[in-house]
């Protein structure tokens, strides 16, 4: 595996103690995962190994045809390495064209399954709804208490002026109505902003 994500997994049940809503947790899992997309990630082709129609090298052949390869010892691959190649991601991308498969594969290491401490092996939560009510409260409360000069840009400057001396600068923008507070300004008159840079 190249670089790989360290992903983890969780093992148990849910359960009601004391009235509360809880998760058990039995056993923490640890895997790797890593994508295979067959590009080379600098000029040296990355091989795939050494293949016959039959049979993959393992290291050790491969380790012997690569250094008769590299030495120019072609004489000694035809005898003992008859009808193996060296196959490269730039091989497997051109059969990917060839035969339209455009698979790549993501790997998979095993899990590593890890005993919990028994102090944290319990995780109470909170319902659904609380948590509705909550982001509902947030939205609410930013909607009604945001001040109009949060959002400004290019989009709704109106003009801008320098100081004599340009030590600072002044830019005049339009309030626009996203919320019921940058309406009440707007209704009263209240249009625009200035910012000082």
């Amino acid at each position: 595996m190249g670089n790989s994500v360290l992903k983890v997994c969780v093992r148990g049940s849910t359960s009601k103690i004391n009235g509360k809503n809880a998760f058990i947790i039995d056993e923490l899992g640890f895997y790797l995962k890593d994508t295979y997309d067959f590009v080379d990630e600098s000029n040296t082709p990355e091989p795939l190994g050494i293949w016959s129609k039959n049979r993959v090298l393992d290291k050790k052949e491969s380790a012997i045809y690569m250094s008769s390869y590299l030495s120019g010892f072609f004489g000694d691959l035809a005898r003992i390495y008859s009808g193996f190649v060296p196959v490269f991601n730039h091989d497997f991308r051109l059969w990917q064209k060839k035969h339209s498969k455009r698979v790549d594969y993501i790997i998979l290491s095993d899990v590593l399954w890890a005993k919990v401490e028994e102090s944290d092996k319990v995780i109470f939560f909170m319902s659904l709804r609380i948590y509705a009510k909550i982001i509902t409260i947030i939205l609410i409360s930013g909607c009604l208490i945001f001040p109009t000069s949060v959002f400004y840009g290019n989009h709704n400057k109106v003009f801008e002026n320098s100081s004599p001396n340009n030590t600072f600068k002044v830019v005049v923008y339009k309030a626009e109505v996203y919320n019921l507070f940058s309406l009440y300004k707007f209704l009263r008159g209240e249009n625009y902003f200035f910012c000082r840079l």
